[in-house]
This record gives structure tokens, sequence and C-alpha cells, in this order.
């Protein structure tokens, strides 16, 4: 059976069909040249892997919201095609920040992820800049320190909140007062912090009831796209138990597509690739030995099968029915 890997490089796609072909070693290869491989068992998942790509590259396409930026060189190989579904859906929730003139920073291993632009506005720096330095960095070395103990702790227990006041310079010199509260998220086995920056040029942050307000805010934000995430966690997982349990749902509109069969025909080609017989399908089905046959019948003309045979083999090979 002949092997093929797919490559997609600067619109340029690439087949390689060999009976020898190695998949583990051209994995491992295209890997390391810093290819992101990802592995589809049927057509139904590559077309919505499509889908997705495609909204991905219109909203790039687009510039939709420039308020949100996704920091792709810090994203973890495992979770780059999470992270770019993850900003679409968050993208909204940053906007409203934005309005509200909250520094948001979602981090990684003290690298930042997901940046919003009242954060970026804060020390006035740009995209690549950000992208280089760690948590903390733009903080004045008495806060530097304590910001960073801070922030391990917190990524070392989920659930984890803190609070502190911190001292910020710009690029221009200009020193900013901010106060900050950090929270932890859970990511599969990988620790994210989620940071928000209140600034002394838009708020009042030394008076202890703005603070409070202040928490009471971020813990409100952060509900909402602590949410996102897990839906965006689910999703991920409901994709690949997909992929694992071929839905039966998915193998009867592919066959209804192609070969027309009605829902009860696909039922009954279900049941003989299982090996019953037709006594065994009617009686499991509810119906008469004679309506199984005529069924039967039915989906050889529609399949174009000559017998039980050729018809498991065409269901097989097409993934119609579940493993």
């Amino acid at each position: 059976m002949k092997k093929i890997t797919l490559m997609n490089k600067n619109n340029t796609l690439y087949i390689l069909k060999d009976e020898e072909v190695n998949v583990a070693l051209i994995e491992q290869i295209i890997s390391e040249r810093g290819y992101n491989i990802k592995n589809l068992n049927n057509v139904y998942s590559f077309l919505k892997e499509l889908d997705k790509e495609e909204e991905i590259k219109r909203y790039k396409a687009e510039n939709i919201d420039k308020g949100v930026y996704l920091l792709h060189q810090n994203i973890p190989p495992a979770y780059k095609s999470f992270f770019e579904y993850f900003i679409l859906t968050v993208k909204w929730v940053v906007n409203i920040l934005n309005t509200l003139n909250v520094a948001f920073a979602l981090t990684y291993q003290n690298k930042y992820v997901i940046v919003n632009k009242t954060f970026m506005d804060i020390p006035g720096m740009n995209l690549e800049e950000v992208s280089e330095i760690e948590a903390g960095d733009t903080l004045h070395y008495n806060k530097r320190k304590v910001y960073k103990e801070n922030i391990k702790k917190c990524s070392e227990k989920q659930g984890k909140v803190f609070f502190d006041y911190a001292t910020s310079t710009s690029k221009d010199n200009k020193t900013r007062d901010v106060f900050t509260i950090a929270h932890n998220y859970q990511i599969e086995h990988d620790s994210f912090i989620s940071s928000y920056f209140f600034c002394d040029k838009y708020y009042d942050i030394h008076d202890k009831k703005t603070a409070a307000y202040l928490k009471f805010i971020s813990y409100e934000f952060n509900a909402i796209i602590h949410n996102l995430l897990a839906v965006c966690q689910l999703n991920q997982n409901l994709e690949l138990k997909e992929n694992s349990l071929h839905d039966r749902s998915i193998r009867h509109s592919l066959s209804k597509k192609y070969y027309g069969l009605t829902p009860r025909e696909y039922d009954v080609m279900y049941l003989i690739s299982q090996g019953l017989t037709s006594e065994e399908i009617a009686q499991k089905l509810y119906i008469s030995k004679r309506t199984v046959e005529t069924h039967r019948t039915n989906i050889l003309q529609k399949t174009k099968t000559r017998n039980s045979i050729e018809l498991v083999r065409l269901a097989d090979k097409y993934n119609l029915i579940p493993e």
C-alpha cells in the first residue's frame, strides 16, 4: 500500500508517493525543520481542519482586531493550533479590556503568549520587543524580583492568585505605578498565567475602594477567559474523540451523500459489517427478515457491490462504518 506525506510551504503542496516511504522518519525530518505535523485519520477531520485554517487565515488577512496579539514564537509547538483558534474566541473580551484601559497578558514559562493593546501602551513597546522579554522585565529592579517570585509561586499551584503594586518604566523613561493581578491556568499539564495591569494613568490604584473594584473586575474577566479556555479544550478533546471513535452520524452523512443510503439502510449495512445474519438483523431492528433482505438488495445496488464481502470492504475503505 502506498503511503503519502503532505507538506505545505509558500502555497506549494508537496506530495510524496513511495512504496517504501518511512513515514516516521519523514515526520521527524520535517518536524526538525519547524513544521507543525497534524495526523488526521479521515476525510471529515481533514475538511474540518481546512475550514479552521481558512478561518485563521481570513482573520489574519483582514486584521479584524488590532487590539489583541498572539506571539507565535513563544507558543509551545503542542499548543500552536490551540492558541491560534483560541485568540479568535477571546478577542471580543480583550477588546472590552482595551476599552476599559486594562492591560492583559497571558504568559507561559515567563514568556508572553498573548498581549493586548493597553499592555503594549504602558511600556511603549512593539510586538518584537515584547516577544523577547520575560514577565516582569519592564518593572523597576526592586519590584522585578518580587514580581517574578510571585509569578513562580502562582504557576506552581492551580487556582493561585496574587496581587501586587509595582513601578514600570516606559521606553521614553516615563514612570508609571501599576496594580497587578495574576491568575493561574492549567491547560493539559502545563501552567499558564493571566495577568491584569491597572495603570495610574487611568486609575487611582492606591485608593482602597478602587483597588477592591479592580480586583473584582479582574475576577469577572478572568472567569470569562477561563471558561473560553475550557471550551476550547473541550472542543479539542471532542475532535480527538471524533477522530478516534469514528462518530456514527458522520459516517451516515457520508454514506448518504455518496451512495444515497437511507438511515435504515445505513443501520442494516452497519449490522452486516458486524457479521449479523438477516434474521439477527431483523430481530435487532424489530423488522421482518423480508424487509432486511429488501434493504440488503437496495444497498448492494446503490453501492454497486455484488455481495456482503464487497460491501464491507467498500465501507471499510471509505470509513463508512465505525471500527
